[in-house]
């Protein structure tokens, strides 16, 4: 809790998004909110549907805390949903704001990776 607080003061993203795929076609949001709100508050939730309306077997999951996204990833990844093994990845990393680059005066570095420490 301390470092969300934090993290929000400094305008540092916090939150963590997981991919999800190969999902059986019978999941369904209302499943994904029940499994993954287990672990931590949610964003977002979404199974990603084609034109037609069927799923594609695959969603995405916003975490508040992008510790609980850690922790779901451990918990469910190869882990068994509706007959078939869950495969997930956290998208994207955490990312300064662009106010905090501002500070600085520099840019992002790496696709938005920090990978270095300003200070003394």
């Amino acid at each position: 809790m301390f470092e969300d607080a934090i993290g929000s003061a400094l305008g540092i993203e916090t939150s963590a998004k997981l991919y999800i795929s190969n999902l059986d076609y019978g999941v369904s949001n209302e499943d994904i909110k029940e499994l993954f709100s287990e672990v931590g508050e949610l964003k977002h939730y979404a199974i990603h549907y084609d034109r037609s309306g069927c799923s594609i077997g695959t969603a995405d999951v916003v975490f508040v805390r992008r510790a609980d996204a850690i922790n779901a990833l451990k918990r469910y990844n190869n882990v068994q949903l509706d007959g078939k093994p869950m495969k997930i990845e956290l998208i994207g990393t955490g990312v300064f704001s662009p106010a905090i680059r501002g500070v600085y005066g520099g840019s992002s570095i790496g696709r938005g990776r920090v990978s270095g420490f300003i200070g003394r």
